[in-house]
């Protein structure tokens, strides 16, 4: 029977580990090349289509007085690093010294006993470096210690066989949360019901159940290798960390090498071990690793390119999500987050905070809209006049101070924005204020030069703002609303993120007709909606219904005569964060969904109800109260009478354009016949006095034709339930 064969680990080292290198040695080592402890972590099994036998290290290898969490499937290992300080001090440094030191500590962890307690010492390694910062080259050799043994194990049969052969998968599923906190178990009891014991009872287990040839010594050892006749390289040491403690001759041994990453292909291999006996001083050990050649030598990386500021803030946001998917959510799309191309209504508080989770998302790009500059001045102020020296801006009526201090330069930063919108700050309040959008996209770049973002202005004309027919205000509303349309057209998600109700009519509109997903977010003082609207192919019906499918009238102008409270967004400060990152997340749980924008409503009937998807449930509408620290999912289907996304208006849009805009813009109640509205208002308005309800005259007095009495009353009721119905 020929010997077991154990494939060598292949080191993987991440771009984000040679930037920490490079500050630990500009601010922590300096000259010092005494040894460091670091960590690494390498993997139990490898998926398919995935290298095997990966030994990684990242940024969290220097972060060793708390050591950090292995991605899922992984198992995090102590080592040692030497960085060197120049090139000839790595060429001569004594390196089977360095690799004795390291045998030693294995050496010493089995007859102390705490390998026992904890495995990970078994695969302890040892990394040479030498960082030339100047040209950001590194050369680097990894060392992973395999003991050799004189009496080393003997295979009773080959090949091994598939462990799902021998166990039923269902087992193995519910033993996996056990088999997490180390690299080595035992394994007992029946095969329909093993049971996990700790490394650490190796001797008093060996010794209450002595193994035989029907019920073996059984370990289960994570393994990075994912070939069926060849065991990982970990193996090694802890097959002689159990040959240690061995009293009898020809143990027999089933070894479980274990690949949750890929259950199928773990392995379970047959062997015969002996006691080590006697070892005189150090074990002899290999494991230099080989460089991509193949030859014992170290290896090299220029880094110059990627270890630029930008480049590694790249890295490092890219390396915070695929963590999540390493470790949480192996089926996230990473890519499809990273090239949606999102469209921000709105640059104020919710839009800010948008921006930011999108970011955070690792969203590429992103595009910010906010309200062409103006001014905009109470109606009445006394004249003042002014010295030449004061500067003056024109406008129709008397001569005012620059900007009066009840003002507001509308799409510029003021001075209340700052503490409740994140992406500005006292500087853009300046000189009058910077633009909105601009400051914002700015400001994300700033932050991550890695974003794509980009600001436009334009006003979006909106039902009851009426627009003067022909001269310039027709024409700029017509080049507003052709670039809204283009814009809208260039993205993939829609953010309405603006201060009134009508100005997401257009938008709504809009998005329909192109089948974009629209994420809507709206405040009230201490609560909010958070909803997507339905998309669908052209023609197709959408899953649920947009913004306005709940209503029951066209939007109109909710900014006449609006007081000073009224003119400001008054909402508890926590409210816009809370929405605009459930908004964000509704997006990112869309997009994961195997329907996409076209999902239906789900919601949980329990907070333990399971979902099948990869984000978890996607809601219709999320609408939250800070009152009773409560949200409540919300449902509702497409309104065949809409007036924004019904199949009436669109075709109005397909057939006459802007005429039709501009009527809705000027007279909003033919939004209402045109739909239906107002034949259904014109009916329930019927059938409520024939119910009963008093009916006023012009003058406000009662109507005495009006019906009256319990008998003209219920009769009236019974045919209002039946129109009802109908309708």
């Amino acid at each position: 029977m020929s010997n077991l064969q154990f494939q060598p680990l292949s080191s993987c080292v991440d771009a984000s580990f040679w930037h920490k290198l490079t500050q630990m040695k500009l601010d922590v080592f300096k000259i010092n090349d005494a040894p460091v402890p670091i960590t690494g972590y390498f993997p139990a099994g490898a998926r398919q289509g995935l290298p095997a036998s990966r030994f990684f290290v990242d940024h969290d290898a220097f972060t060793t007085d708390v050591v950090p969490a292995a991605p899922l499937h992984h198992f995090r290992v102590p080592g040692t690093l030497v960085n060197t300080n120049t090139l000839a001090d790595f060429g001569s440094y004594d390196k089977d010294a360095m690799m004795s030191r390291n045998v030693a500590k294995i050496w010493e962890a089995i007859t102390s006993g705490q390998a026992l307690q904890n495995p990970s010492m078994l695969a302890a390694f040892s990394l040479l470096t030498f960082a030339d910062l100047k040209t950001y080259n590194f050369l680097y050799w990894f060392a992973f210690p395999a003991l050799l043994t004189s009496t080393g194990p003997q295979p009773l049969d080959q090949p091994a066989q598939p462990l799902l052969d021998l166990w039923p998968q269902e087992a193995w599923a519910a033993l996996t949360p056990a088999l997490a906190d180390s690299p080595v178990h035992i394994l007992a009891g029946p095969v329909d019901h093993p049971e996990v014991i700790p490394f650490a009872d190796l001797v008093k287990h060996t010794q209450a159940h002595p193994p035989t040839a029907d019920e073996p010594l059984t370990l289960v050892v994570a393994d990075p290798c994912e070939r069926p006749d060849v065991a990982g390289w970990p193996l090694r040491n802890v097959l002689a960390c159990v040959q240690h403690y061995l009293i009898t001759p020809e143990t027999p041994v089933r070894v479980i090498c274990y690949r949750p990453a890929h259950l199928p292909s773990s392995a379970v291999l047959r062997l015969r071990l002996s006691p080590l006996g006697h070892v005189e001083g150090l074990p002899k050990a290999v494991g230099w690793e080989r460089n991509d050649k193949g030859v014992l030598k170290p290896r090299k990386v220029d880094l110059q390119d990627s270890l630029d500021p930008k480049r590694l803030a790249e890295t490092s946001v890219d390396l915070n999500l695929k963590l999540m998917r390493w470790r949480v959510i192996p089926d996230l799309d990473l890519d499809r987050l990273k090239a949606t191309r999102c469209l921000l209504l709105g640059a104020g508080t919710l839009g800010c905070y948008v921006a930011r989770t999108l970011m955070a998302w690792g969203v590429r790009n992103i595009t910010l809209v906010d309200r062409t500059p103006s001014i905009h001045l109470p109606p009445a102020i006394p004249s003042i006049h002014l010295p030449p020296a004061i500067p003056s801006i024109h406008y129709h009526g008397p001569c005012l101070l620059q900007q009066p201090a009840h003002s507001t330069v509308m799409g510029h930063v003021s001075f209340s924005n700052p503490v409740r919108q994140p992406l500005f700050c006292f500087q853009d309040c300046l000189g009058g204020g910077r633009p909105k959008a601009q400051a914002a996209a700015e400001e994300l770049v700033r932050i991550f030069p890695g974003v794509h973002a980009r600001a436009e202005t334009l006003t979006i004309p909106m039902p009851g703002h009426a627009i003067k027919p022909g001269g310039a205000e027709e024409a700029q509303t017509r080049a507003d609303v052709e670039k809204l349309e283009k814009l809208i057209v260039e993205h993939d998600v829609v953010y309405l993120l603006m201060d009134t109700r009508e100005s997401r009519w257009l938008p709504s509109l809009l998005c329909a007709l192109h089948g974009r997903l629209v994420i809507n977010c709206a405040l009230g003082f201490d609560s909010f909606v958070v909803m997507r609207h339905g998309a669908a192919p052209d023609g197709g019906r959408p899953a649920v219904g947009c913004y306005y499918c709940n209503d029951v009238v066209a939007p109109r102008n909710s900014t006449t005569d609006r007081t000073l409270d009224q003119q400001c967004t008054v909402t508890r400060p926590g409210l816009a964060p809370i929405a605009s990152a459930l908004g964000v997340e509704l997006m990112a749980s869309v997009l994961h969904h195997p329907l996409g924008p076209m999902a239906p409503a789900e919601a949980p009937t329990s907070i333990t109800e399971q979902t099948t998807t990869p984000m978890g449930f996607v809601p219709h509408q999320i609408r939250g109260f800070l009152t009773h620290f409560q949200n409540v999912l919300v449902s509702c289907p497409p309104y065949p009478m809409c007036t924004a996304c019904s199949e009436v208006v669109k075709q109005q849009y397909r057939e006459r354009g802007f005429s039709f805009l501009l009527e809705a813009f000027n007279d909003p109640a033919s939004l209402e016949e045109l739909t239906g509205l107002g034949e259904m208002q014109r009916k329930m308005e019927h059938l409520a006095m024939a119910a009963g309800a008093p009916e006023l005259d012009a003058t406000g007095e009662e109507d005495e034709t009006a019906p009256a009495g319990p008998a003209a009353a219920a009769a009236a009721h019974e045919e209002a339930d039946e129109e009802f119905t109908m309708l």
